[in-house]
């Protein structure tokens, strides 16, 4: 107990210096509250248990406390992912469930209605014991019991072979009707069944948003290895850049060209993909140019792209409208200013003030 009191406590020592201020107020600060409870409800216990101070047994109780202490542990950290979406997959099936059991035992009534009448009829026609007497009076002798025969046949309860080889002695029609049915739970209903809870789970995990930030950031992060191992095998001599022929020799190999293919990037033209990339325009890639611009451009365009990209061309269309406006009216302007006939004295001949009037015409 003191070892993992002493343990606790440096832990929240850490984070109260990484975090400081924001231990207190930030995110979370509640558990990070609870934590400090915890942790002095430790060393009050060890007090206490060497000066007998209270009784013990009411700190102890704090103890069963720490189990919310895991809850945490759910969220932030990515080795319990499969743990967590495995409980939210299980509370997001819960509905579906209910609708499944009404769904299996509503089928199941229908059959035991025609198993049931054909047994009653057997009983009554025959009334002396023998084994298939015993086994219609055991196994469907009432509806409850005839669901449970019918449930326990499918489910690994019972062999449906003992029933099917009573109802071969008994009636044909019952024996290929337990065909019928254990045909229709075992290879319809349950795949059906299956298939419901794979889809509710596969809408549970795309839909937390703490499953869905965890798988994205390892996608990436593999991603991330996967561009650096490729940067390093186009980078031939080893200098920590790529010029384009380099890019280019090494887009030549079919095992490069898979590995771009699966992280789903279209490298067809060299060329065109290296302008692309190189940001700066220094005609060489170094690692981390390459990897940004690799994600940049990967997958297809979203609609946020096509509405950005929307939004430039009408800018620039409005900007080139303005243009267009602004030459026409300079455009009108210096033919106004040309066309204007300069004024000429009565005697053919200019003054000096006359030029200065021609002059400030023109």
């Amino acid at each position: 107990n003191t070892f993992f009191t002493i343990a606790f406590a440096l832990e929240l020592v850490l984070r109260v210096v990484q975090l400081r201020w924001f231990f207190f107020f930030g995110a979370g600060y509640l558990w990070n509250l609870l934590d400090v409870v915890f942790v002095a409800a430790g060393f009050f216990e060890i007090v206490a248990e060497d000066k007998d101070i209270v009784d013990v047994n009411y700190v102890r109780a704090l103890r069963l406390l720490r189990v919310l202490r895991t809850t945490t542990l759910l969220r932030s950290h990515s080795i319990f992912s499969r743990l967590r979406l495995m409980l939210l997959a299980l509370g997001g099936c819960l509905q579906s469930l209910l609708w499944v059991v009404s769904l299996l035992v509503f089928s199941m009534y229908l059959f035991a209605v025609v198993f049931l009448n054909s047994a009653a009829s057997y009983v009554r026609s025959k009334p002396e014991a023998g084994l298939d007497f015993d086994t219609m009076t055991i196994f469907f002798g009432s509806m409850p019991m005839t669901l449970l025969t019918l449930g326990m046949s499918v489910l690994g309860g019972l062999s449906w072979w003992e029933l099917e080889r009573t109802f071969l002695n008994v009636s044909p029609l019952c024996s290929g009707l337990l065909l019928v049915y254990v045909a229709i739970m075992i290879l319809a209903l349950l795949n059906i069944v299956t298939g419901v809870f794979v889809n509710d789970s596969i809408e549970v995990a795309q839909n937390d948003r703490d499953i869905r930030t965890l798988t994205e950031m390892k996608n990436k992060r593999a991603q991330a290895r996967v561009l650096k191992l490729i940067f390093e095998d186009m980078d031939t001599d080893h200098s920590g850049t790529i010029t384009l022929k380099e890019f280019k020799t090494a887009l030549e190999k079919d095992e490069v060209q898979v590995l771009f293919g699966t992280l789903g990037l279209d490298v067809s033209d060299a060329i065109g993909v290296f302008q692309i990339l190189d940001a700066n325009g220094n005609d060489t890639l170094e690692i981390e140019e390459f990897v940004m611009g690799c994600e940049g451009i990967k997958g297809t365009a979203t609609a946020l792209d096509l509405m950005s990209l929307t939004t430039e061309v009408k800018r620039l269309k409005k900007n080139l409208v303005r243009l267009e406006k602004q030459g026409k009216e300079q455009l009108r302007a210096t033919k106004d200013l040309f066309s204007r006939p300069a004024r000429m004295p009565s005697s053919g001949r200019l003054g000096l003030f006359d030029c200065v009037d021609v002059a400030e015409e023109g």
